[in-house]
C-alpha cells in the first residue's frame, strides 16, 4: 500500500509538470530579452557618441551601420546631423528625434516577435509627464527591428497614443495560440490522470499477486523482495 501511494504521488507531480510546461508560443525566442536590451543600449551609445567629436560623413555612417538599417540612418541624420568646416557632428538636445527611446529595460519593456521570428517589436508605455523641461502625454514608443541573417537592425520608430495595429494584431494572435495550447495541455493531463485514477492494479500489475492470495509463501517473499 505504501508503494502504491508513493507511485501515485510521483505520477501526480509528473502530471503537474506536464500541464504547466511552456507552450509552443513561448518556449523559444529568436533572441533573449537580455541580449536585445544590450543591443539597444549599444545602439543608443553609438548615437550619443556622434556628439563627442567631428567626423567625416562616412565615419558617421560607419558608427551607426552595425545597429540601424539604411532607411533609419538617413532619417536620423536628416534630423540630427550638422556640418561645418571641421566636419559632421550631432548636437545634444532636449527633444531627440529618432534616438533610441528611454526604455526602462524592465518588465515594462515588452518584446514581441512575428511568427517568422525575423521581426521584433520593442515597446514601452510612457505615462504623461507635465513637469520639467520636457512634457508629454501618455503614449507608446515602439522600435521595429528586422533580422538579416544572424544580425538585428533597427528599422523604424513609432510613437503614438495606442500601439500600432500590426503589433496589436500579432499580440492578439499569440495570446489566442497560448490559450489554445494551455487548454490542450490541461485536457491531455486530465485524460492521463483520469486513466490513472481508474486504473485497476489487481488486473494489470504485479501488485495483484501481493494483495490477493499468494500462490506460495516462497513466491510471495520473492515478489516482496523485488518491490523493496
Amino acid at each position: 500500500m505504501k508503494n502504491r501511494l508513493t507511485i501515485l504521488v510521483i505520477f501526480l507531480l509528473m502530471c503537474s509538470s506536464f500541464i504547466n510546461q511552456p507552450t509552443k508560443a513561448s518556449a523559444s525566442k529568436p533572441i533573449s530579452n537580455e541580449k536585445m536590451f544590450e543591443f539597444l543600449k549599444e545602439a543608443y551609445s553609438a548615437q550619443v557618441s556622434l556628439t563627442a567629436k567631428y567626423r567625416s560623413y562616412d565615419e558617421v555612417w560607419g558608427v551607426l551601420s552595425p545597429y540601424f538599417k539604411d532607411n533609419y540612418i538617413k532619417l536620423f541624420l536628416k534630423e540630427n546631423l550638422y556640418e561645418d568646416n571641421e566636419g559632421f557632428i550631432v548636437y545634444g538636445t532636449d527633444f531627440p528625434i529618432y534616438f533610441i527611446p528611454f526604455f526602462s529595460y524592465s518588465e515594462e519593456t515588452k518584446i514581441v516577435f512575428n511568427d517568422d521570428g525575423n521581426k521584433a517589436y520593442v515597446y514601452e508605455f510612457f505615462k504623461a509627464k507635465i513637469e520639467g523641461p520636457v512634457s508629454y502625454d501618455s503614449h507608446y514608443e515602439t522600435l521595429t527591428l528586422e533580422r538579416i541573417g544572424s544580425n538585428w537592425f533597427i528599422s523604424e520608430l513609432e510613437i503614438g497614443i495606442e500601439k500600432s495595429k500590426e503589433l496589436d494584431k500579432i499580440e492578439r494572435s499569440k495570446e489566442n495560440v497560448k490559450q489554445v495550447d494551455e487548454l490542450t495541455s490541461v485536457k491531455q493531463g486530465s485524460r492521463i490522470l483520469e486513466k490513472f485514477l481508474f486504473w485497476d492494479p489487481f488486473r494489470y500489475t504485479i501488485y495483484s499477486l501481493l494483495e490477493m492470495d499468494y500462490r506460495s509463501p516462497l513466491y510471495a517473499g520473492y515478489l516482496k523482495g523485488i518491490l523493496k
